[in-house]
């Protein structure tokens, strides 16, 4: 089960790259999967008791956590390649805009593959197609001037017009009409503190707001969301020549405590405790535990466990 999550998150990221050829993506932070038996031992460490998988971001260690027992219709993955394509839009491009984020982690959030070959992309979100019939468009002036601090963006709250519209620009942008999608990474390229969103997009795209505007409204009427198959030339399977090494249990307790303790949850000393006491060597685990520390103010502690 290990494997198959693996094989997937690298399925994902090359399928990634196949819109953004000639741009280069950067992960200097390393990236940690842990991968629970079952939704029971899932349990404990979940921000919520309907979280399926999530993606915990940090300055020196991302972490991915999920569950391979799904209940109901929740696969874990949408969230993760959702915030997996954040990850890799963040580190590469320091002033990517709000709506471009948004619109593409939520394009790449309904990846599928089967046969490890054969690629499905642009699959409708439902909760967005509804609100798009239901509300107006917002102006794509509007829709671009939006930042963390607007009252249209709510991370909290992805059921909003914001989010669909973001979506729908993407999808339409990738797909809608031939030769767009490889003028995205021209836009983001052009894009910076010297020149303005709506210069950097109608040189990009070579036409203004208002066309692609026009566009948008009459794709999003039509209301049919074209879907995107495609195959890699090769499949992309298991490394089987990987080995396998077992984790000790004071390294399971010491992973298990950093991604609370990236979580910003008290319970991390627990994990992080028991870790040390059964092994008093561990790394790892009295540099998690000394950050606890230092994080609360007690120096001392800190000092002494790092």
């Amino acid at each position: 089960e290990i494997r198959r999550v693996d094989l997937k998150l690298e399925q994902f990221r090359e399928a990634f790259m196949i819109i953004f050829p000639n741009v280069r993506f950067n992960t200097p932070v390393p990236t940690t999967v842990i991968v629970f038996k079952s939704d029971s031992s899932y349990a404990p460490f979940k921000p919520n008791a309907n979280t399926a998988g999530y993606f915990q971001s940090g300055p020196d260690v991302n972490y991915i956590t999920l569950t391979t027992e799904v209940r109901g219709e929740q696969d874990p993955f949408t969230v993760i390649f959702h915030e997996f394509t954040h990850l890799l839009v963040n580190n590469t491009f320091s002033e990517a805009p709000v709506w471009f984020n948004e619109g593409l982690a939520e394009y790449y959030s309904t990846f599928s593959i089967t046969d490890d070959q054969k690629v499905v992309l642009g699959k409708p979100i439902g909760n967005h197609v509804f609100l798009l019939r239901q509300n107006k468009i917002l102006p794509l002036k509007t829709l671009f001037a939006v930042d963390e601090r607007s009252p249209y963006y709510n991370e909290r709250d992805k059921q909003s017009i914001f989010y669909a519209q973001s979506w729908a620009l993407m999808h339409y942008l990738i797909v809608g009409k031939e030769g767009r999608a490889e003028k995205l990474g021209k836009f983001l390229q052009l894009m910076g503190p010297n020149m303005p969103v709506e210069q950097a997009f109608q040189q990009a795209f070579g036409v203004p707001f208002e066309t692609v505007e026009k566009d948008l409204r009459n794709y999003v009427q039509q209301d049919r969301y074209n879907i995107v198959r495609g195959h890699f030339e090769e499949k992309l399977e298991q490394d089987t020549s990987t080995a396998a090494t077992q984790l000790t249990d004071a390294e399971v307790q010491a992973y298990l405590g950093d991604l609370l303790l990236h979580s910003h949850r008290a319970d991390a000393y627990t994990y992080l405790e028991k870790a040390v006491k059964l092994d008093p060597n561990l790394a790892m685990a009295h540099a998690s535990l000394g950050m606890a520390y230092f994080r609360e103010g007690k120096l001392d502690q800190a000092y002494a466990s790092l």
